[in-house]
């Protein structure tokens, strides 16, 4: 699990800096068109986004407790923040990233997103949860009891 908070004012004025591309490199071309440019709540919804990629990092790292890092470098913006028809927030990977984890997990992995804003403040939580097959056991075998 992974939560990171944004303050929002300072993230905008890291966007809004002249000549920045801070905003090109943190967001895929996706995120920033459902953003879109002249929402009032811009800045508040790409900082959700923005800790929605430093908390799955968090969690991401959390899953590997105790091992080394797998990735000496890799870009924000693969770590797509995604949303389906009704709004709901989902992870896309793409790019090293993906590779990493679908090697460390496979397949069997979903990223349970959640984001908000209010305010001064935009922050999200990520859960990564593994579907290990091998590992769904009922809780009575586990203790030896047989049915």
């Amino acid at each position: 699990m992974g939560i990171d908070l944004v303050d929002v004012a300072g993230f905008a004025e890291q966007l809004d800096v002249p000549g920045t591309r801070f905003g090109a490199q943190a967001f895929s071309a996706g995120e920033r068109a459902e953003v879109g440019s002249s929402d009032p709540s811009r800045a508040q919804r790409l900082a959700a986004r923005y800790a929605a990629k430093e908390a799955f990092v968090k969690a991401w790292a959390g899953s590997r407790f105790g091992a080394a890092p797998t990735l000496a470098e890799w870009s924000l913006s693969e770590v797509e923040v995604v949303s389906d028809p009704h709004g709901r927030p989902s992870l896309r990977l793409s790019g090293h990233v993906a590779a990493a984890v679908a090697e460390q997990f496979g397949d069997a992995w979903t990223a349970h997103v959640s984001l908000t804003h209010d305010g001064p403040s935009a922050a999200a939580v990520v859960v990564l949860e593994h579907h290990d097959q091998h590992q769904s056991v009922r809780s009575s075998d586990q203790h030896g009891d047989t049915q």
